[in-house]
């Protein structure tokens, strides 16, 4: 009986916890700050959890990745490089992790949106006395464009979406929005890089109108106001869904916050959690 009870015990470490690998692109602030939550307490179910770090050559990355991750695995990528890796590994518990564009990936792994949860923010922006936003998009983020218009349009609000093929285009897209209130911009930071968006913000100035982002860090670009998600809300999210697994598709995290930078109109406070 004794014999018997153990074995089953055994079976069940065995299976229970799994060796857990996080794909890390090259280093920045806002990775680093996922990191250090993630580390913050044991990850549930991951046995070890080990790093493995994004060279920047996709051969060198791909193998180092294939030679250390094994079957039945858990492996967490992180950004638009981490989950591009992962992608048609097999036999693997795959989750994506601050993915800017969680479409392209949401059918091979639970896929943790770079995005707040849309239509808490359009619920927000409503109260806040906003009708009609503007929200430019690039050729990468097509997909989460029309789902942010498609999302919006379900709590009331009005997101029209613009493609922007490139930087050229920017004086005739701000003719067609004269009776937009603010723009919005979807992540892509190679094409809306600082010199675009310094240019876009020059022009909204002119045109009196103002500019939103999804990232903090574009506050110091200038924007006035960001809705973002923290680190520690990634973080959470990661250890519930090891718990309790959603399947594969798009995960929106709920709880997400909002900074304005100095001037921004009134209506926003300096920082509010929703």
């Amino acid at each position: 009986m004794k014999t018997r009870v153990f074995l089953i015990f055994l079976l069940f470490s065995l299976f229970s916890f799994s060796e857990c690998f996080i794909i890390k692109p090259k280093e920045t602030i806002f990775y680093k700050e996922f990191e250090d939550e993630i580390l913050k307490d044991k990850i549930p179910i991951c046995n070890n959890l080990n790093f493995i770090n994004l060279k920047g050559d996709p051969i060198e990355d791909f193998s180092n990745i294939k030679r250390n991750i094994k079957e039945k695995d858990i492996v967490i990528a992180m950004g638009s490089q981490g989950v591009y890796y992962i992608k048609e590994l097999k036999n693997i518990r795959k989750i994506g992790v601050l993915v800017p564009n969680p479409f392209e990936y949401s059918k091979e792994m639970e896929c943790i949106s770079l995005y707040p949860d849309i239509r808490k923010l359009s619920t927000v922006l409503k109260e806040k006395g906003y009708e009609n936003l503007a929200l430019f998009y690039s050729k990468n983020s097509k997909e989460m464009a029309f789902y942010i218009s498609m999302a919006a349009r379900e709590k009331s609000l009005n997101i029209e979406a613009f493609y922007i093929e490139s930087p050229l285009e920017i004086l005739n897209c701000f003719k067609k929005i004269k009776n937009y209130k603010a723009i919005l911009f979807t992540i892509d930071p190679i094409f809306f890089d600082k010199e675009f968006l310094k240019y876009i913000l020059e022009q909204a100035k002119k045109e009196e109108k103002e500019v939103f982002s999804f990232l903090k860090i574009y506050l110091d670009y200038g924007v006035d106001v960001s809705f973002f998600v923290k680190a520690e809300e990634y973080a959470k999210q990661i250890k519930e869904i090891l718990e309790n697994p959603k399947g594969k598709g798009i995960i929106e995290i709920k709880k997400f916050s909002i900074r304005k930078k100095k001037g921004a109109r009134e209506v926003w406070k300096d920082e509010e959690i929703y």
